[in-house]
């Protein structure tokens, strides 16, 4: 499908800024006008308008009525994303002008979605207005927007083709739909080398010359082995993933945390990284005074995931505390696992009390989604 992304303003007389794809690239431009917008969108089947594309039920038009949020306004709401409704004036503006092009697109046979960038970016762990963190964060597809109206268009086009791949979320009710993209890690731009040998914990040879480096310090020992291929990240200078025989799994831990906070937060659940050390026990986040660990998991077993691939004293001591003031372990798998399994006893009995979720994720296009829940057996 061939899919645009518009930044909409609320006057033809303001920037709107618009990006969509050519090949693998994310081009982004700034138009005015309704002719200009409508010009560029006939080139694409779908369009995604970061502006309202329904009323609230019980209201009758965008100037008048005390309903001001849908229910998908209201979701977002209890997710914590800031939002403007249309008791604000200017969103009234906004909208009038949106639905006239709704309509105008659907005339043309375009498929026409609600898209909200704002609230993409607090998904995807994005400063809000920042041109910069959007380019990197996009750089697999070499996007470069120059302002702020092209950063947004450019990420309202990410979260499209999220949903192309069927991998998007959104929030939803009777009276209106807004996509979303999910929980989501950029390995930045990567190049692919060949592994010569593990030199240390910290650092692998590569049969192309240049010694890389890697976060992961576990054993790794079914993705570890001579001529095997790796994705390196140029732009943060480590390895990001490595191939098994059937998987591209990722091995960058510092990915998992974000990606289960943005998780939670689509379930309602507000975490924090403040005040998560318990005596001289640290955890990965917070909330409603209970502590959450997060466990990535890189060894597979034909569809199952297994934890730990070496003996864990810091999780058993993590799980005990847990176990004794309430909190989570939840566990990542870096490749689309069926299950995890906690393949330790002494693990296993200290989570007996401990609540558990686990999640899978998929690579593609040098992205990692985190993509849903599934099950552990202990």
């Amino acid at each position: 499908m061939v899919v645009l992304s518009i930044d909409l303003a609320a006057s033809q007389h303001k920037r709107t800024g618009l990006a969509y794809f050519n090949d693998h690239t994310i081009v982004c431009e700034s138009v005015k006008t309704d002719d200009e917008i409508l010009k560029r969108a006939s080139e694409h089947d779908v369009v995604g308008i970061d502006a309202m594309l329904t009323l609230p039920h019980n209201r009758s038009d965008v100037e008048h009525g005390t309903v001001h949020e849908r229910q998908c306004d209201k979701q977002l709401r209890r997710m914590g994303i800031k939002f403007f409704n249309l008791g604000f004036k200017p969103m009234q503006q906004l909208t009038r002008r949106a639905l006239q092009i709704k309509e105008q697109l659907e005339d043309m046979g375009i498929t026409v979605h609600e898209v909200y960038p704002g609230a993409s970016l607090d998904i995807l762990g994005l400063k809000r207005k920042n041109v910069e963190s959007v380019k990197q964060f996009l750089s697999p597809f070499n996007a470069q927007p120059t302002n702020v109206d092209e950063s947004d268009a450019a990420i309202g086009l990410f979260t499209l083709w999220t949903h192309e791949l069927g991998l998007g979320r959104k929030v939803e009710g009777h009276d209106g739909t807004i996509l979303l993209p999910p929980p989501t890690h950029s390995f930045g731009n990567t190049q692919i080398y060949h592994i010569t040998r593990r030199q240390n914990r910290f650092t692998v040879l590569t049969q192309e010359g240049p010694t890389l480096y890697i976060r992961d310090t576990g054993r790794l020992t079914s993705l570890l082995f001579h001529n095997n291929r790796v994705k390196y990240s140029t732009t943060y200078n480590v390895i990001k993933a490595m191939k098994d025989e059937k998987y591209w799994v990722s091995v960058d831990p510092f990915a998992d945390t974000p990606l289960v906070r943005a998780q939670l937060l689509f379930e309602g659940i507000k975490t924090q990284t403040k005040g998560v050390k318990v005596g001289h026990t640290i955890f990965d986040f917070k909330f409603d005074d209970k502590y959450g660990e997060v466990k990535g998991v890189s060894w597979r077993q034909g569809n199952s995931a297994l934890f730990p691939d070496g003996k864990s004293q810091r999780a058993i001591r993590q799980a005990r505390v847990i176990s004794k003031l309430g909190g989570m372990f939840v566990f990542v798998a870096h490749f689309p696992a069926a299950n995890v399994h906690i393949v330790d006893p002494e693990l296993s009995q200290a989570l007996d009390n401990v609540h558990l979720r686990a999640y899978n994720t998929v690579i593609v296009h040098d992205f990692l989604f985190l993509k849903q829940r599934i099950h552990v057996f202990k």
